[in-house]
């Protein structure tokens, strides 16, 4: 499935990381896509890495995001 998140903040990003995890293509759409990794990772307190998924790509171009 293709899924588009608008947002890269808090619950976007944990939301990305979920659906790329499960297998998604998974495109980002926020105002710094250049801030964004490829490699997504949800790490507890100690550093460790608890999920991790591969986003397809990260945009601030909104025909790209939503095509």
């Amino acid at each position: 499935m293709n899924i588009t998140i608008v947002g890269c903040g808090n619950i976007g990003t944990q939301f990305a990381v979920h659906c790329a995890n499960k297998g998604h293509s998974v495109t980002v759409f926020c105002s710094k896509p250049q801030l964004i990794s490829k490699t997504l990772r949800i790490v507890n307190q100690d550093d460790k890495v608890i999920l991790e998924g591969e986003i397809h790509q990260s945009t601030n171009d909104a025909k790209v995001a939503f095509s």
